[in-house]
């Protein structure tokens, strides 16, 4: 009879941890995202008084006969359905709207996991739940490591918006512009030469194709174009050629924009070279020393070796014809100075391992040469000399037959080594420099030269060469003569390509009337954002405002206008900044230049998380759950992604306890716990009775 005691007791035991449970449930009813749970029993050990037993051929069986020994809580399981969105109307609180938890940090660097989004901003810009723990940002899409960069949306900062410099402009694919989107196609130029209209097309493509490529495609077009009159006749002939109108126009690169730069006659000069000798020599370089020399070698056989001026003027080097294996030796003395004070260096000499112990010497322009300390077999002994040629490789240049170990001033005539370049140029000998010279045409596209200074007209060129004309052109034939660069107005007009209305030029640039040097700019086609810490509050942004997009992705706007973001790279899933200027200029990538210390793209994405088996979460305080040892693997990535749900902003998730079931199941435990004190209450009478029955 006691055994029924202890049975009732397990279903009072039973049913007072089921009121618990709900009493839990409805105390937290207002709680945010909080996870009813509910309790599951099961029996305990029974009593069994026999097996029974199987049946045979002239008995049926036994079943087994068992008295059960009461119940006990086989689980606590929570409920992780979603509550309802309930609106606050503030940015900072977040509602996950499917799978997911908010991961945040406590200061000693304890991570739990929360589905309570009621954060705020602290005054440094960090986003902190009610307990100041700090809210993880996400380090990619996918990952199995949790992210230890906290997010963050700073609060004041200093912000540059600039043209893209030349360098980096100059190869950035025309995909990649960001304030601009250019086709494949056509445009036009139109020049007025003294009075007179004249008009190309100018053809350009797009495909595979950076700014430089661009602008040569644009050049070279200026340069073949055939020419046409206000009437549309074709008058390339006339007018000297397809080189025409690149006479007038070239276009460039400058930082963040493409120009086109026009020249009326004023610059129309040239320097000429009259008389002498023109040859087509070769083109050859020496590097020593960290230094380029250039010269150049008579390409008729003579193999006499030049040296020229920019304007093709050539003075043979004493002495010098270059050899088969492309040496020469100066015919002058060099000498150098002891510069190691007797100490001697190793050097490397060659592209193969022979290090050679050597002095130090230079000369009166501060080069530096190295001496070897060891002759060479011969009589007289000669000592190679060095210089550099290229990292740390020495080449002889020479031979001397002083021994540097005297220390003394050191002799020898240097030998050159040339690397042939290919490339050709027109070389003269011996004439005379004229410069400045005004650049005439006439009707049938010769050219002339005008010595102004001397009054002196000249024709030619660089093959022939330059010679007076005699007699003088009459004042007559001058007349009819067009200086190249007399331009008094130009203008663009679209064709099929957009190129003249997104970079600008159509609207700067139309029948621009200018009387000397002048440069149509495009708008800026490209821009770099640059952003860092304050330096001083007077050229310092302040946060306004910032959203939460549905992957946890914050967008803050500051105080000029401007946004900064970030965006998910397809490729690689990667994050990577994007910045939008108050004029709606989107700048991405490695076009924004934002210092670590100011913010990393992870501040600007909220990390969510999701595992195995939620049921494994172990319930902390103020909302908070750790990862249990049941959880299985944890996976962190970004809202709307593997699998985990949205953010909503300006709301938080409410309590998932249903008012209905808890009464339920409050009654069903009362009911419980009354039946089993009624039980313990009969099985103590009746011990009682039995009591009384032995006395």
């Amino acid at each position: 009879m006691s055994q029924a005691l202890y049975t009732s007791k397990t279903g009072l035991t039973a049913g007072q941890y089921q009121i618990d449970v709900v009493a839990n449930n409805i105390a937290n009813i207002n709680t945010t995202a909080f996870k009813a749970a509910s309790v599951n029993f099961q029996t305990l050990f029974s009593d069994t008084i026999t097996q029974g037993s199987t049946p045979t051929a002239t008995n049926g069986g036994i079943n087994p006969k068992q008295i059960g020994l009461g119940v006990q809580v086989g689980s606590i399981k929570r409920n992780f359905d979603s509550g309802t969105f309930v609106s606050t109307g503030s940015t900072s609180d977040m509602m996950i709207s499917g799978n997911g938890y908010f991961a945040v940090m406590d200061a000693t660097g304890n991570t739990y996991l929360t589905r309570d989004g009621s954060f705020t901003l602290d005054a440094n810009g960090d986003l902190v739940n009610s307990c100041t723990y700090r809210v993880l940002g996400a380090a990619s899409i996918y990952s199995t490591t949790n992210s230890q960069t906290n997010v963050h949306v700073p609060t004041v900062l200093n912000t540059e918006t600039i043209a893209t410099p030349t360098s980096s402009f100059s190869s950035k694919d025309l995909s990649d512009l960001n304030n601009a989107s250019i086709t494949e196609g056509t445009f036009n130029i139109e020049i007025t030469l003294k009075g007179v209209k004249y008009h190309s097309t100018i053809e350009i493509g797009t495909v595979a194709c950076n700014v430089a490529k661009l602008v040569d495609q644009i050049n070279q077009s200026l340069a073949t174009a055939r020419v046409y009159d206000s009437t549309g006749k074709d008058v390339t002939t006339e007018v000297g050629g397809t080189g025409f109108l690149h006479s007038y126009i070239v276009c460039e690169v400058d930082d963040g924009t493409i120009n086109f730069s026009i020249t009326d006659y004023a610059n129309s000069k040239e320097n000429i070279i009259i008389g002498g000798q023109w040859l087509t020599a070769r083109q050859f370089t020496e590097t020593l020393d960290g230094l380029d020399s250039t010269y150049f070698v008579d390409d008729s056989g003579d193999n006499t070796v030049y040296t020229v001026d920019e304007n093709g003027q050539a003075t043979a080097v004493a002495g010098t014809k270059l050899a088969d294996d492309r040496t020469w030796t100066e015919s002058a003395t060099t000498v150098i100075n002891s510069a190691s004070g007797g100490t001697t260096t190793p050097i490397s000499v060659g592209y193969t391992t022979n290090i050679r112990n050597a002095y130090k010497y230079t000369d009166t322009d501060g080069r530096t040469f190295y001496v070897d300390q060891e002759p060479n077999l011969g009589t007289p002994p000669t000592y190679n000399v060095y210089q550099l040629l290229s990292g740390t490789i020495y080449t002889s240049i020479g031979t001397t037959q002083i021994n540097p170990a005297t220390q003394g001033n050191v002799t020898f005539k240097r030998v050159h080594s040339l690397t042939m370049e290919g490339s050709t140029k027109d070389i003269n000998l011996g004439g005379t420099l004229i410069e400045n010279a005004e650049v005439y045409h006439d009707k049938d596209g010769k050219t002339y030269f005008h010595d102004a200074a001397n009054n002196v007209w000249y024709e030619g060129d660089t093959k022939t060469g330059y010679s007076e004309i005699v007699p003088q052109p009459t004042d007559v034939e001058i007349a009819t003569f067009i200086r190249t660069k007399d331009v008094t107005k130009v203008g663009f007009t679209s064709g099929t390509s957009n190129f003249l209305s997104e970079t600008g030029i159509a609207t700067n640039a139309v029948n621009t009337d200018f009387t000397d040097t002048h440069t149509v700019s495009s708008k800026i086609i490209d821009y770099t954002v640059n952003v860092s810490d304050v330096a001083s509050l007077t050229d310092a942004v302040a946060l306004e405002d910032y959203t939460i997009s549905t992957n946890g992705i914050i967008e803050a706007k500051y105080s000029n206008g401007d946004m900064m973001t970030v965006q998910i790279n397809d490729v690689d899933g990667s994050f990577t900044w994007k910045y939008t200027t108050r004029d709606n200029v989107i700048v991405t990538g490695s076009d924004v230049n934002i210092e670590s210390s100011v913010a990393v793209p992870s501040n600007m994405v909220i990390q969510l998380a999701t595992l195995v088996n939620e049921a494994g979460l172990v319930s902390q305080a103020n909302n908070l759950w750790s990862i249990g040892p049941n959880a299985g693997t944890v996976f962190y990535g970004v809202g709307g992604s593997m699998g985990l749900g949205n953010i909503q902003s300006s709301g938080l998730e409410g309590s998932n306890v249903d008012m209905a079931t808890e009464f339920s199941n409050m009654i069903i435990a009362q009911r419980a716990i009354q039946a089993n004190s009624r039980v313990f209450s009969t099985a103590s009478n009746v011990m009682e009775t039995l009591v009384y029955m032995g006395q």
